[in-house]
């Protein structure tokens, strides 16, 4: 036998090994799942109804080694809710020479202004004012490269182990910070079903317990009797420091009929008999004044009504017009 070629051979296989294990691993990642804030039923006649907030939830990473150094990664982050967005859009909205349709949809970073205690820094985080940045679309085929606004990772502490990582705007000089960096993303609108939010800086949470989250809010359909699933995807150079943990895929609304109606005759019996409102029927047991009911199955629909005889003083209150049923959604 030739050992040095068994030899030669081993290291080989060794090497590629430790390679293919390196790829697998990226040192700053940060562990993300998708979730949503609330699943409420929406009605199925809207046509701009209102879904829970998507929420992506990260910790881990790793912190630079100087303070204020290191410049953020950004990633796209795409939503596609398997029917079209109906949200108010501009299909005019201009970057430069590049057109592009802007949404109401939103995209928020640590969800500012929330004023939180325990982890949250002053003027930072979920103690950061609203801050908004401007879309930049970018211009290569891979994604965003940089942040749409400019962002630092910077420690609220020094020593650096004693503080918590923030993202600011790179204004501060070492050790002092710069003010809180932008922390709200307008959605692009990139299929009729998606919205991407492009150059979303990634700053890792780093310390034990901390997480950073990215809210999708503002985002509108018109249900029908389905169930909503929004599914998350991720672009940009710095895609693969998130690595998302279990589906990409949660349920944010779920379509239900905003009225049902009932019909009943004088004896309260289901299934009224058939008459014209202008012939007195040949069923003397039969009253004209037949009642039709309206019931809400949820907080979203109309409250229940009683007969259309008793409550046409009650049409403007009710919001809808009682013959004939106009419905002010």
């Amino acid at each position: 036998m030739n050992f040095r070629r068994v030899v030669i051979a081993l290291a080989a296989i060794a090497l590629f090994a430790s390679l293919a294990s390196a790829q697998s691993i990226i040192p700053n990642a940060l562990t993300c799942s998708v979730s949503s804030s609330a699943t409420p039923s929406l009605r199925a006649e809207g046509k701009t109804e209102l879904t829970g907030d998507v929420l992506i939830r990260c910790t881990g990473g790793t912190a630079p080694l100087v303070m204020g150094a290191g410049v953020a990664d950004a990633v796209d982050i795409t939503v596609d809710l398997g029917t079209p967005f109906t949200g108010s859009v501009n299909a005019n909205a201009l970057v430069g020479t590049t057109t592009f349709t802007a949404t109401e949809a939103l995209l928020v970073v640590d969800d500012p202004n929330a004023q939180a205690a325990g982890f949250a820094v002053a003027n930072y985080g979920m103690n950061a004012p609203v801050k908004f940045c401007a879309v930049k679309i970018p211009s290569g085929s891979s994604g965003s490269t940089a942040p749409a606004c400019t962002t630092k990772i910077n420690n609220s502490a020094s020593p650096l182990t004693t503080g918590y990582w923030v993202a600011d705007d790179g204004t501060g000089v070492a050790p002092a910070l710069g003010a809180t960096a932008a922390n709200t993303f307008q959605g692009v609108l990139t299929g009729a079903n998606k919205v991407t939010f492009y150059g979303v800086p990634v700053v890792p949470p780093v310390s034990s317990g901390v997480y950073r989250q990215f809210r999708i809010t503002n985002l509108r359909v018109a249900p029908g009797t389905a169930t909503i699933n929004a599914t998350v995807s991720v672009g940009g150079t710095g895609a693969s420091l998130l690595q998302m943990s279990g589906s990409l895929q949660t349920a944010v609304g779920t379509g239900v009929a905003g009225l049902t109606a009932s019909e009943a005759n004088n004896g309260g019996g289901v299934g009224a008999s058939n008459f014209s409102v202008c012939i007195t029927p040949s069923d003397p047991t039969v009253a004209l004044a037949a009642g039709a009911t309206l019931i809400k199955p949820h907080a979203g629909g109309h409250r229940k009504q009683s007969s259309i005889q008793d409550d046409r003083e009650r049409q403007e209150d009710n919001g809808y017009l009682q013959r004939g049923i106009k419905y002010r959604m």
